[in-house]
């Protein structure tokens, strides 16, 4: 199966076709962080709200590479959101839980920079793989096709290859090359950049203006996994049918 443009340039398109639930998300996830942060708070509540904020930017990439809508997330198809946002909360404490057992295996007190370094770095390869072999399970319930996890296992047997060697390039560099960009400004400037927008020095302003940056760039990397696993369900789709008995 061909596509008419690769995975940056697809997702370029469809992160400003469904323009509305990008900016919608961007200034959701803000206000939530600049709430949390002012009342002092950062419950368990968070992971979910997080999850909740970009599933509706994945729903909205997904149904514009799928079904050729835009906005997806604001149509009359709000009952995908529940059952989408329970799946991606399986996939990513699938993703989470081999880096807090790397953390816990390298735990150096003297050293939690490496502690750290290794706990990313398990969760990214865990993420690449449960993504690759699960991922067709999140475009399945937009497209309205078949949610079962065995039949996402069995699209994993015909899209795996594809699916991981496209989310490493993809999301993959994209966090790697953001999270490089991040330490490098804050080694640069520590006082500029302190992490927090309500800080013990007072007010930052440039900490504000970093939010909606880092959350735009968040709300592309999900665009661009959403186009990926969209396009490994459409190709997974394709060959089943071609290999069903008539």
């Amino acid at each position: 199966m061909q596509f008419d443009k690769g995975i940056w340039a697809a997702a370029w398109d469809v992160y400003r076709a469904n323009w509305k639930t990008v900016v919608c998300a961007i200034a959701a996830a803000s206000a939530y962080d600049l709430f949390m942060e002012y009342m002092g708070e950062s419950g368990g509540s968070a992971f979910f709200i997080e999850i909740l904020i970009w599933s509706t930017v994945a729903i909205s990439a997904h149904g514009t590479v799928l079904l050729g809508g835009t906005d997806l997330a604001f149509t009359d198809k709000k009952k995908l959101l529940m059952p989408f946002v329970s799946r991606s909360m399986v996939l990513a404490l699938l993703s989470l839980v081999p880096g807090l057992i790397a953390f816990l295996v390298f735990l150096d007190e003297r050293n939690i920079g490496f502690s750290m370094f290794m706990a990313v770095l398990a969760a990214g390869l865990a993420a690449l793989i449960f993504f690759a072999l699960l991922g067709t399970w999140l475009p399945a319930v937009v497209a309205g096709g078949n949610r079962r996890i065995g039949t996402a296992i069995d699209r994993a047997e015909r899209t795996f290859f594809y699916s991981a060697s496209r989310l490493l390039l993809g999301p993959g560099l994209l966090q790697a090359v953001f999270l490089g960009a991040g330490l490098f400004l804050l080694t640069v400037l520590p006082n500029a950049l302190t992490g927090e927008v309500f800080g013990t020095a007072g007010f930052s302003f440039v900490d504000l203006l970093s939010l909606p940056i880092i959350y735009a760039v968040k709300a592309f990397t999900t665009t661009l996994l959403a186009v990926i696993l969209s396009r490994a369900y459409l190709i997974a789709e394709h060959k089943m049918a071609q290999t069903s008995p008539s």
